[in-house]
């Protein structure tokens, strides 16, 4: 049926839910018509394609090694000038 088989690609999937403090913080770069909506946002997550884990006790070291840069994505999604995001971006603030 097939000539030829397509590859595997080794990776897990990481689902980022967006919560109030991201919805907030993008809602107050202008007072025109919202631009998050935490209800669409939750039905709508972000997925990244990620290393793949043996154990959960390992998501933790994975959040750690990726959280700035999906953090920086995030943000990038709701707001494209970086100057109009929070300062000093930490891991807690991501998990926020």
């Amino acid at each position: 049926m097939f000539a030829h088989r397509p590859g595997t690609i080794n990776r897990a999937v990481l689902i980022v839910r967006s919560k109030q403090p991201y919805v907030d913080c993008a809602n107050s770069v202008d007072n025109d018509e919202p631009r998050a909506i935490l209800q669409e946002l939750r039905i709508n997550p972000s997925i990244y394609l990620v290393e793949t884990i043996d154990f959960v006790e390992d998501l933790a070291l994975l959040v750690d090694g990726t959280w700035e840069w999906i953090f920086r994505e995030q943000l990038n999604a709701g707001m494209r000038d970086p100057d109009l995001w929070p300062e000093g971006l930490t891991g807690e603030m991501f998990l926020e």
